[in-house]
């Protein structure tokens, strides 16, 4: 659980600059991913629901000297958008986990239907390449498979894989803790 919060911060979470606060929000119907986030690392801490732009979001934050210099030794950092990297302390037996905690902040799982046998499409987004290939090394030894490509969406890059692998990636990271179940291929 600590590796898939570690993820999930990684992603969507953020380290004040100015003072040590961490923060972590997402859309209001990923809500379930904040109350992890708050009962694993701020208990009795409260979820905020503030608008942004036409939805709400679920933010949880709160200030912790000790835990913002935990974080930043494993990446997470002010600003870190381009420049997140790997926990290279992270084990790797929390491997899965961890990235389930970054598909769930930020990637996708979709399907192709242009084709005659539509097929799933598993992805993660990220404004760091060096983080995308690490976890493209990470994935492909895991599961002994080719490395996949990484795609310049011109303000971020994107490690998808489709098919067989999208459906094997999504078995392993869901190997532990169960994620969002809307972004599980079934």
């Amino acid at each position: 659980v600590q590796a898939y919060v570690l993820g999930l911060l990684a992603s969507d979470g953020n380290v004040a600059s100015g003072r040590p606060r961490i923060q972590f929000s997402v859309h209001e119907e990923a809500r379930v991913l904040t109350e992890i986030v708050r009962d694993e690392l701020a208990p009795g801490s409260s979820i905020l629901t503030p608008p942004c732009r036409d939805y709400r979001m679920a933010k949880v934050h709160f200030t912790s000297p000790v835990m913002c210099a935990d974080l930043a030794a494993l990446g997470i950092v002010p600003r870190k958008s381009h420049t997140l990297t790997w926990p290279n302390t992270l084990p790797t037996i929390f491997v899965n986990s961890y990235l389930l905690g970054i598909l769930d902040g930020d990637g996708w799982i979709t399907i192709d239907r242009r084709k005659l046998s539509p097929y799933y499409i598993l992805g993660f987004v990220s404004a760091s390449f060096t983080f995308l290939e690490r976890a493209a090394q990470e994935i492909s030894a895991a599961l002994n498979t080719p490395i996949a490509r990484i795609d310049d969406l011109n303000t971020a890059f994107s490690l998808r894989y489709r098919g067989s692998y999208a459906a094997l990636l999504s078995d392993w990271l869901h190997r532990d803790p169960p994620g969002l179940a809307r972004k599980r291929i079934p």
